[in-house]
C-alpha cells in the first residue's frame, strides 16, 4: 500500500539526511486530513517524535478540493493521536477563518500556526500571539509566487516585541524541528 511505501522511504532517509519533519498535501491526494489512510503516518510521527507540516486551507472556498486541507479535521485525529505535533501550513489560509483555527490551536498543545500566505497582515500577528501565546507561531515560506520581502516586512512592522519576532522567524522553528544550528551569533 502507498502509506507503507511512504513510511519505508521516510525510515530509509530520515537518519541519512538533515531530516526535520514530514509535509503532507492532502488537497493533492484527495483525502481529508482525518482520513484513516493517514493513520499509519500519524502513528509513525508520534512514535518517532516527528512534526508533520500539513498544508491547510479554509473550507469556505469555491474550490471543493481545499476542504481536504481543513485544519479543523485534526480535531478527531488528535483524539486518536494526542501526541501528534502538527504545523498548520497557511493556518487555514483565509482571514475570515483564523478565529476558528486559533481556537483549535489553543485547545491542543501540539498544534502550531504557520504564517505563509497572502493574508497575514501585521495586525494578525498580534491577534494570534495574544490568543495562542508565544511558541505556537512560525514564519512560513510556502507561498513562492509572492515576494518573500512582503512577508518578512509584515512581521517586522507588526506591533509585537522584538523577542516575539525572533520567535516567529527563528526560535520556534529551531525548537519544533529540533534543528541543531550551533550557537546563534
Amino acid at each position: 500500500e502507498q502509506s507503507d511505501k511512504s513510511l519505508e522511504i521516510i525510515e530509509k532517509y530520515r537518519s541519512k539526511i538533515n531530516f526535520a519533519g514530514i509535509k503532507i498535501y492532502s488537497v493533492g491526494s484527495g483525502l481529508g486530513l482525518d482520513d484513516k489512510k493517514y493513520y499509519p503516518l500519524w502513528e509513525y510521527a508520534v512514535a518517532n517524535d516527528i512534526i508533520v507540516a500539513a498544508h491547510t486551507w479554509s473550507p469556505y472556498t469555491e474550490n471543493p478540493k481545499q476542504f481536504y486541507g481543513n485544519p479543523l479535521l485534526f480535531e478527531s485525529v488528535l483524539k486518536d493521536f494526542p501526541g501528534l505535533k502538527v504545523l498548520l501550513v497557511h493556518s487555514g489560509g483565509k482571514a475570515d477563518f483564523y478565529d476558528e483555527v486559533i481556537e483549535l490551536v489553543k485547545k491542543h498543545d501540539t498544534l502550531y500556526m504557520d504564517f505563509s500566505g497572502d493574508c497575514f497582515y501585521p495586525s494578525v500577528f498580534k491577534k494570534v500571539l495574544n490568543r495562542v501565546g508565544r511558541g505556537k507561531s512560525l514564519f512560513g515560506t510556502d507561498m513562492p509566487m509572492m515576494d518573500i520581502r512582503y512577508h518578512i516586512s509584515n512581521v517586522l512592522v507588526a506591533d509585537i516585541s522584538d523577542s516575539d519576532k525572533e520567535d516567529i522567524f527563528y526560535n520556534n522553528a529551531v525548537r519544533l524541528f529540533k534543528l541543531n544550528l550551533g550557537e546563534k551569533s
